[in-house]
């Protein structure tokens, strides 16, 4: 498979960390392995930001998606893995102080998460399982949330939510 081919397969990627305070969206790139693209500032949204506006941070996300060659993915690991972690920190230091959680582990302890792909005219959403607060898997295929890949920003924003509504934890 050549890379227009895996770039094709890939799609676009975005996350989205979710607790009962807020959302935060961040881009994905990569080649196979995707991380989260310390090129792109996400968007951190209230709970109850309407529709519209979640799906338009997840359209903003997704369209910075990048594929990344394997030698800028190697680099990306090799240099720049300090870095994602250190703005992950960060992000998670300024989540729990703007939102009041009294910690970081009581944060981790509401926080869920859905990976939205973008690939050949549809969107995927793919709600996940907390099983600890560093660790997820996702759910089986009939739980994932699929829409066409050209609805309209309140749709893709109810499809986020719908697949939320589907994550689960071994804390609820």
């Amino acid at each position: 498979m050549d890379s227009s081919e895996r770039e094709k397969k890939q799609g676009k990627n975005a996350t989205i960390v979710a607790t009962p305070r807020y959302y935060d969206v961040a881009t994905m790139s990569g080649s196979g392995l995707l991380y989260t693209d310390p090129d792109c500032d996400g968007a951190l949204l209230d709970h109850d930001e309407d529709d519209a506006t979640i799906g338009s941070a997840i359209l903003t996300a997704l369209s910075n998606s990048r594929f990344v060659t394997s030698e800028e993915l190697h680099h990306v690991v090799k240099s720049r893995l300090q870095e994602i972690k250190d703005k992950a920190a960060q992000r998670g230091r300024l989540c729990a102080e703007r939102y009041a959680y009294k910690n970081r582990t009581e944060m981790n302890k509401e926080t869920k998460h859905v990976h939205v792909r973008l690939s050949e005219g549809q969107m995927t959403f793919r709600p996940n399982h907390t099983r600890s607060q560093s660790a997820y898997s996702g759910l089986s295929e009939d739980q994932h949330v699929i829409i066409s890949g050209d609805s309209s920003p309140a749709e893709i924003g109810a499809a986020f939510r719908l697949a939320l509504s589907r994550c689960t934890s071994k804390y609820d």
